[in-house]
């Protein structure tokens, strides 16, 4: 099994996808320092006063955001991983491995395991480099607020992305057991992240209307929210070093998780079930 998974992280890190993940980490870390800097510089000229800038800015905050998995690299690794794991299909690996006598659990587990460990080590350096881009620029800890809790905030910020990771891996995993061609499951996915955010996202806003114009409707607010906490596609949307409410603490901290050993167990059946071609 170790062997296995080695094997598999060997296939990941030596693939082209790696090599322009890399390329586009330091990319993207440079591009989306200088684009809030200079956004900073050209709405304060606008509008005269300073919406972005060092002392509400920072570069845990940039490091946060970079960690998202609902955000544009997070799209961008996802598809990455749904092609190398899919390639196991065209390429005809995963019937060679059968045919060797490797069990399809082992198989199974290690491309899990392969991809979730290659999405954190890809996700964790693009982080850092974002860190590192935005201390140039950037103080570590805005200089207005509590750094205490500020920090505490990140560091609870930073397992829940570790925690939506294992969700990301596996429905990763589930739609490429379903389809097995690389275009399809990549599509599939980021339409599932930008529909349930959108949902989400309209959720939000009805509890806003509510909360100006209705009272006495806390069940109903309740209700929705209960909807989007179950939700781990919205949920990446909350992840930030701002507070979190404890609906959103519980959420953060069971849903990804539920979801994700949902997804590892469909497919696995998914895998088990259909031919090997």
């Amino acid at each position: 099994m170790i062997n296995l998974i080695k094997a598999e992280l060997y296939r990941f890190f030596k693939s082209k996808q790696f090599i322009i993940s890399a390329v586009l980490a330091v990319t993207f870390a440079v591009i989306v320092v200088l684009l809030n800097y200079f956004l900073s510089i050209a709405i304060t000229k606008v509008m005269g006063e300073a919406v972005i800038d060092r002392k509400t800015f920072s570069s845990l905050a940039i490091m946060i955001n970079a960690l998202n998995p609902g955000a544009l690299f997070g799209y961008i690794l996802a598809v990455f991983v749904a092609v190398l794991l899919a390639m196991e299909f065209t390429d005809g690996t995963i019937r060679t491995k059968i045919i060797c006598g490797i069990s399809k659990i082992k198989i199974y587990s290690a491309n899990y395991l392969a991809s979730l460990i290659y999405i954190i080590t890809i996700m964790l350096g693009y982080g850092i480099l974002s860190l590192l881009f935005g201390l140039i620029l950037y103080s570590p800890v805005p200089q207005d607020v509590d750094a205490l809790k500020y920090v505490g905030n990140y560091f609870m910020t930073l397992s829940f992305d570790l925690i939506s990771y294992i969700f990301v891996s596996s429905t990763i995993l589930l739609l490429v057991m379903l389809i097995r061609t690389q275009g399809l499951s990549s599509f599939l996915y980021i339409i599932a992240v930008i529909g349930f955010q959108f949902v989400g996202g309209i959720l939000d806003q009805i509890i806003e209307i509510i909360n100006a114009y209705e009272t006495n409707m806390e069940s109903v607010i309740t209700f929705i929210n209960v909807i989007n906490w179950i939700n781990p596609f919205y949920l990446m949307t909350t992840l930030s070093t701002n507070y979190y409410s404890t609906g959103l603490i519980v959420a953060n901290s069971i849903t990804p998780l539920a979801w994700g050993a949902l997804n590892f167990y469909l497919g696995y059946l998914a895998f088990v079930k259909r031919d090997i071609k």
